[in-house]
Formats: structure tokens, C-alpha cells, sequence
């Protein structure tokens, strides 16, 4: 009797220890959907989560496809809609970290209906759990953001307010409106997009966490689009990490 009761805890013990261990990765594999008509590009690809515990990998992948989808079809009726209603439209998903019970996911969006848009959508989950991570479970946010992300930022955007006012004077053949545009219009958004920056966008690379700006510029503003790079290096934000990447 001792000896089974024995048995069953090591059988417990390990079955939690190879539990913890195939949470900390998972497989990925994807699903694509391409078409080619009249010379226009219609595709998708997003991937499918196998973590080895069917809850998390069901909660992933319903996200995953949640987010690819604007109604109940199903995502192969959804590209079909799709293909009705853009020129062309590109969907692709770039699995950036996968390690540490921490998988992070980068969506690459282009659309083209009367105009193209392009965007980018960060994504990060948590393999213990299924639920996706916000980056205070992952920082220090408030300290980060004091020391070293705030001045980065004002940086950056200082910097990109700077060119445009360069292109407005240099701009001899300018126009009234468009010097307005330059002033009025283009510097006071750039100001907004820096005092409203938040840290709700993120991604996680293998050496590094970047952040992503949600200023929104359409394709006919692309070419004044601010020129930005918050990405650091987990050597520079190791003192704010509150988990091991």
C-alpha cells in the first residue's frame, strides 16, 4: 500500500515537472490561405499554438483568430468577404519569442481598398495560462518609464519635429495651406503622439523588448510618418525585468 502511494506521488511529481517544462515553449505551425487574382495578392497566414495543454492552446487560438476576424465566419468565409471587398490585402504573422512560458506574436497588416494601409499589431501570451500578458507583468513600467522610456521617446519625436519644421522651411515652392499643414497640422499631431504614447504595445525579440507607437498616419500622410525605434536591449532594461527572458 505504501509502496503504491509511493509510486503515485514520483508519478505526480514528474507529470507537474514535465507539465512545467512543455509550458515554457510551444510548437507553432500555420495555416495559409493564398489567392491570386488578376495579378492581385490575397493572403493569410496565422499560426496554430500547440503548447501541449488543450485549455491554453484553445484560448490562444481563439484569440489568434478572433483577431483576424470582423464577424462570426469562419476565417476561410472571412477571407472570401475579404477578397469581395479589397484589391489586394496581406495578413502575416512573425512568431518573435517563443521561450520562458512567454510567446510573443507580431501581426504585419496591408490592406489595399481605395487607398493602402499598413500596420503592425503586437501580441503577447502567456503559456502558463493562455491569457495575454500586459508589459507591467513583464516590467517595471512606472520606473522604466520615468528613467529611461519617457526621455527616449521625447527624444525621438523632438528629433522628427525637428525634420518637419527643416522640410517647411526648405519648402520655397510651398503654398500657404501648405505650410499650414506643416505647422497646424503635422507638428501639433506629432506632439499629441508623444505626450499620448503608452506602453500597451509591445513585442518581445530574443535580446530585446520593443514598443510600438498607435499614432495613426494614413497612407496619404506615409511619407511624413515618424521615423521611430523604442527597442531595448534586456542588458539596458535588466535592473526593471520582473520576469526571467
Amino acid at each position: 500500500m505504501h509502496l503504491k502511494i509511493a509510486i503515485f506521488i514520483i508519478f505526480q511529481i514528474v507529470f507537474s515537472v514535465l507539465s512545467k517544462i512543455n509550458s515554457q515553449t510551444a510548437k507553432v505551425d500555420f495555416i495559409i490561405l493564398d489567392s491570386t487574382i488578376n495579378n492581385s495578392k490575397f493572403h493569410i497566414s496565422y499560426p496554430v499554438i500547440f503548447s501541449g495543454d488543450l485549455l491554453i492552446d484553445s484560448t490562444i487560438n481563439q484569440s489568434l483568430v478572433n483577431n483576424i476576424l470582423q464577424s462570426s465566419n469562419t476565417v476561410e468565409d472571412e477571407f472570401i468577404e475579404m477578397m469581395n471587398s479589397f484589391h489586394s490585402f496581406e495578413i502575416n504573422h512573425e512568431i518573435t519569442y517563443n521561450k520562458n512560458g512567454i510567446l510573443s506574436i507580431l501581426y504585419s497588416i496591408d490592406i489595399c481598398g481605395g487607398n493602402c494601409d499598413y500596420t503592425q499589431l503586437p501580441i503577447v501570451y502567456s503559456l502558463d495560462n493562455g491569457k495575454k500578458l500586459k508589459i507591467n507583468s513583464i516590467l517595471d513600467t512606472t520606473s522604466l518609464h520615468q528613467n529611461v522610456l519617457k526621455k527616449e521617446i521625447n527624444k525621438q519625436y523632438q528629433e522628427n519635429i525637428n525634420r518637419i519644421i527643416q522640410l517647411d522651411k526648405q519648402c520655397n515652392t510651398c503654398s500657404e495651406s501648405e505650410h499650414e499643414f506643416y505647422d497646424q497640422y503635422l507638428i501639433p499631431k506629432y506632439k499629441n503622439c508623444m505626450s499620448d504614447f503608452k506602453l500597451d504595445e509591445f513585442c518581445i525579440y530574443n535580446n530585446e523588448i520593443t514598443f510600438f507607437s498607435d499614432c495613426f498616419f494614413s497612407y496619404a500622410e506615409k511619407q511624413y510618418r515618424p521615423d521611430l525605434d523604442f527597442s531595448f536591449s534586456f542588458e539596458e532594461i535588466k535592473a526593471y525585468l520582473k520576469v526571467n527572458l
